[in-house]
């Protein structure tokens, strides 16, 4: 094999996407603290393993006004510029008439500053195309607290040897729509709602329930149901990958466990390296890990696979695959298929690309 080939085949085996990143800190070197501060840089995603959100109080308040304007009206100087991103109010809090886009304003509700007018008071947009968040009938005599909101990756960096290292960023990653802020960059960055983490009730504050940012790279398996067991539609049990080099094995110590609340079936074409990311997702029937058999809760349309954790696999003699994944331990791990090995990678086309 020649090297150019070496070199074609691990660039059609990684498909990372490379981002342009406002960023405002790098692990120990801290630029500013505004949009202003910022250093643009380019982020390879696979390094990407979690996003979430750092706030920081301002010291003025929302007070809304009479009439009707596409201009928010605070307290006093922001300090924000356009391209920046801004908590308003906090979750419950009352908002009297004050409507955005023709319905309530939605306390604790992150915008983006769109531009600047005078008194240093800001047209806001909904979303990344620039809609702006027209404000009607405010209501006078509002305080409403105000947050600038930024964004915190932890990166595993090869220039520190892969360590993970935390990444201050202007756009935000998580209590927003997905595609929103950081997610917007890349088809394999996706905000979601996490209920759990290894186990362990997961929530962000509960500003909104779109609580983590995960990268579909770093997906090994993710199959319909409730990781601590039991069926449910819109309950995706998955097993996460958080290595520096982003090829864990399923028994690998750096491995999360996540009960996803989002319906991954429903980003299935984004997941660009996995079975059953095509025509539909695969029928999982069971997994053998370390001699330790997991039962699907439902094997029909179930669950997706990461390519390169799968080693090899065959037809048994009931007609149903039978798939080797990387592992480390003894016995091997299996992954038996409800379906054979033609369906599998039908559903896995190998031109699957992205242009």
């Amino acid at each position: 094999m020649s090297y150019l080939c070496f070199l074609l085949i691990n660039y059609l085996f990684i498909m990372a996407n490379l981002i342009k990143v406002s960023v405002l800190s790098w692990g120990g070197d801290t630029y500013g603290t505004t949009l202003a501060d910022a250093k643009t840089m380019l982020l390879s995603s696979e390094h990407i393993i979690y996003g979430t959100n750092v706030e920081t109080l301002m010291s003025v308040t929302l007070t809304g006004g009479a009439g009707a304007s596409n201009t928010f009206t605070f307290s006093g100087q922001t300090g924000l510029t356009a391209g920046e991103y801004v908590r308003v109010g906090n979750v419950g809090d009352g908002v009297g008439t004050m409507d955005v886009l023709s319905s309530d304003l939605v306390a604790g509700t992150i915008f983006k500053v769109k531009d600047i007018n005078s008194g240093n008071n800001p047209t806001m947009q909904t979303d990344e195309a620039g809609t702006t968040a027209t404000v009607q009938n405010t209501e006078s005599g509002l305080a409403l607290e105000s947050y600038r909101v930024q964004g915190e990756l932890i990166y595993a960096d090869p220039a520190y040897g892969g360590v993970p290292i935390k990444v201050v960023t202007v756009e935000p990653c998580v209590n927003v729509a997905d595609g929103f802020g950081l997610s917007a960059k890349s088809n394999q960055l996706r905000a979601v709602e996490v209920n759990k983490k290894n186990g362990i009730a997961y929530d962000a504050d509960t500003i909104s329930e779109v609580n983590l940012m995960i990268n579909l790279d770093r997906v090994i398996l993710t199959y319909e149901g409730n990781i601590d067991g039991g069926a449910s539609a819109d309950d995706w049990a998955t097993f996460y990958d958080t290595s520096n080099n982003n090829f864990a094995g399923l028994d690998s110590g750096f491995v999360d466990y996540l009960q996803i609340e989002t319906s991954l079936d429903g980003l299935a074409t984004s997941f660009i390296q996995h079975m059953g990311a095509i025509t539909a997702v695969s029928d999982l029937a069971s997994l053998n890990v370390n001699g330790n058999i997991v039962a699907f809760p439902d094997t029909s349309l179930s669950g997706l696979v990461r390519c390169k954790n799968i080693s090899s696999g065959f037809d048994n003699a009931s007609g149903k695959a039978q798939l080797l994944l990387k592992s480390s331990g003894k016995p091997a791990t299996i992954l038996a298929l409800d379906e054979n090995i033609t369906t599998a990678v039908a559903a896995t086309m190998e031109d699957h690309v992205v242009s």
